[in-house]
């Protein structure tokens, strides 16, 4: 199970600011019965959910009075939860929910690809919006936060934050923006306006903004070295964050290593373009004298014949098409691995056309061995991904445009009926509509006639 991966609010020298850990998947309830200071009987609505050594947040977060307990022993019933002794009496009605963290980690680095380096581990201050630490010993350029369960049976750790400036989140980076758009409502991060809500709408915006254009320059990925390429192979798995994976409108250029960019075809010409050959991988290794060479699918080869792995050859005198078995009738000169191309009917050499099939870069002919370790280079444009870290940076140049759509969701969250005449979404559609204006008019058109009678 992967845990949740720390969050700091903000740095400033050596105050560095925690976020608290989300809780709103995790069970809860509320009291049913008021409790007394050092109390540890919960009557509760529900005990579901609860279980011996979980860790019971009463209270709200931010709120006077929360704290962490842990449970002791399974729930006496449906309706009660035994915990350590409570430091404050808490009424009827406050809330009772289950957290994965008690603490939290904080640790400095010379680098933000450095090996954290411990400095502390604190008690997370529930009864505050945040979690402040005072780096009071060594300071660091970089800081890195982790929730961690101390009390748990096996301890352990949620995953490490991204790596924050001493000097505090860039402009540009989501937190600073989220911070804006927090301001300017006079609103905070808590149990209404939280952090996944606020992904959720920035990532909504930005898709809105990406889907305005086909291509915008900012995610121009050109001259990107996809692998390096072994004799016999006509395929690679395409970028992830490439748009549209499975058509070649954002992928204007393909080359293998110095060679010119490869020709497009469709896939009705590419299968033009490969009729007769039979293509498919090893599906065990195979060594030199072994009486039979083992195919993931040999129905499409010939009864008897040769095939080709990489430039090397043999023959077979049967095929067993249920099994994929090829009896060898001309041995291999060397050994090969599983999951070799292996080819029958194929000239290989130097490729000159490509189409995509569901996520794949297919390339043709095959590379012979004068291509061996060469790269393959392409020229995309990329999606919009998700943000996962308040410290991811955003790649469009005008980002301003965010702070006043997220100003608008986190205002209609708390008043629904808020419409679109509102004066940030209003902003964030003039600010959007200049972007793309200036994304066109900077795009250059080149004319190259074409007069044939004059070759």
């Amino acid at each position: 199970m992967a845990y949740e991966a720390g969050r700091i609010a903000s740095v400033k020298g050596n105050v560095i600011k925690i976020d608290h850990p989300t809780n709103s998947d995790q069970p809860s309830t509320l009291l049913s019965a008021a409790v007394a200071a050092s109390g540890t009987a919960l009557t509760v609505l529900d005990s579901t959910g609860f279980a011996d050594k979980d860790i019971a947040l009463l209270g709200s977060v931010g709120s006077e009075g929360t704290e962490i307990k842990q449970e002791s022993g399974a729930p006496g019933s449906a309706t009660s939860i035994t915990v350590a002794a409570v430091s404050f009496a808490h009424a009827i009605d406050t809330p009772v929910t289950k957290v994965l963290f008690n603490q939290v980690e904080i640790s400095g680095a010379l680098k933000s690809s450095d090996t954290p380096t411990l400095i502390a581990t604190v008690d997370l201050k529930v009864d505050a919006s945040e979690t402040t630490y005072v780096v009071s010993g060594t300071t660091y350029p970089f800081y890195f936060v982790r929730y961690y369960n101390s009390l748990a049976t096996t301890p352990y750790y949620g995953a490490y934050s991204d790596a924050v400036d001493y000097t505090d989140y860039s402009d540009n980076t989501v937190r600073a923006v989220k911070i804006r758009a927090l301001d300017m409502t006079n609103e905070e991060i808590g149990e209404i306006i939280t952090n996944d809500f606020l992904n959720r709408m920035l990532f909504q915006s930005r898709r809105d903004v990406h889907n305005s254009l086909k291509r915008w320059s900012f995610r121009e990925q050109f001259g990107y070295d996809a692998g390096n390429l072994t004799e016999g192979d006509y395929k690679i798995t395409l970028p992830t964050d490439m748009q549209d994976r499975y058509t070649n409108k954002n992928l204007p250029g393909v080359r293998i290593g110095t060679e010119w960019n490869l020709k497009w075809l469709t896939k009705r010409e590419w299968d033009m373009e490969l009729e007769g050959t039979a293509i498919t991988t090893l599906a065990s290794s195979y060594t030199v004298a072994d009486a039979e060479i083992t195919l993931t699918d040999s129905h499409d080869f010939d009864d008897d014949g040769s095939f080709q792995i990489a430039g090397d050859s043999g023959a077979y005198s049967a095929n067993a098409r249920g099994t994929g078995k090829l009896t060898m009738s001309t041995d291999c000169d060397d050994n090969h691995t599983a999951g070799v191309n292996v080819f029958q009917n194929v000239s290989m050499g130097t490729p000159q056309y490509y189409t995509i099939i569901e996520g794949e870069l297919l390339f043709w002919p095959p590379v012979d061995d004068s291509f061996e370790g060469r790269n393959i280079w392409l020229d995309y444009y990329k999606t919009v991904v998700a943000v996962d870290s308040d410290a991811d940076e955003f790649d469009e140049p005008n980002y301003d445009m965010y702070v006043h759509y997220l100003a608008w969701a986190i205002k209609k969250k708390k008043k629904p009926e808020l419409g679109m005449n509102d004066i940030d979404y209003m902003e964030y559609t003039r600010l959007k509509k200049q972007l793309i204006e200036k994304e066109i008019t900077g795009q250059e058109i080149s004319l190259e006639p074409s007069i044939e009678h004059l070759d």
